[in-house]
This record gives structure tokens, C-alpha cells and sequence, in this order.
């Protein structure tokens, strides 16, 4: 096992749910709080940012969290104010639809 792997095992072991709770408090949604916690230790253990240090470990997700939290934020208002652009509505039934019931049902069978 790689050196970072036993890291990272023993890091989510030691802090895994405080950082899930701490995620929690900022999608306030277990789902959401559960990827953005993966978001940060992939992004943390990825760029070696992590250290045996798990006060400097655990400092570092956090702010990632945060990070990721409010960039997230912002591109869902972003996306929010040009939605209308590229939404379409819902397909409504037009009166041909009627039309091809009441044809069905005059119809003799055969």
C-alpha cells in the first residue's frame, strides 16, 4: 500500500464523519454532503497537499469545502439567471390528440 493510501485511510478513519457533518452544514443534504467530502480529499490527496499532520490534513478539507461549496453556489446562480434560455416547456396535448380517441371509437370493429 502506498504511503498516501495509509494516509488517507487513516485520515477518514480519524475525521471522516466530522468532515461529513461539517459538509452537511454547508449543502444541507447527507447525498451532497458525502460527494463534497470525496471532492475534498480527492482534490487534497491528489495535488499532495495532505500530511501526516491531521490538524494541517483535516484544515486543508475544510477549506477545499468551502471552497467548492460556494463555487458550486454560485455556478447553480448563475445558471438560475439563463435558465430560461435553454428550458423548454412541458408537451401539452393539442386538440388532434382528442380528435384520434373519438376516430378510434367510431370506428367499426372488425
Amino acid at each position: 500500500m502506498a504511503p498516501w493510501e495509509q494516509a488517507l485511510g487513516t485520515f477518514v478513519r480519524a475525521r471522516g464523519p466530522a468532515l461529513i457533518r461539517y459538509a452537511f452544514l454547508l449543502t444541507g443534504d447527507r447525498t451532497a454532503a458525502e460527494d463534497l467530502v470525496q471532492d475534498a480529499l480527492v482534490k487534497t490527496f491528489t495535488r499532495g497537499r495532505a500530511s501526516n499532520d491531521v490538524v494541517f490534513t483535516e484544515a486543508y478539507v475544510r477549506r477545499v469545502m468551502v471552497t467548492r461549496s460556494i463555487d458550486g453556489f454560485r455556478s447553480r446562480r448563475r445558471f438560475a439567471a439563463v435558465r430560461h434560455l435553454v428550458a423548454t416547456e412541458p408537451a401539452q396535448n393539442g386538440p388532434e390528440s382528442a380528435t384520434a380517441t373519438r376516430v378510434d371509437l367510431a370506428s367499426p370493429r372488425r
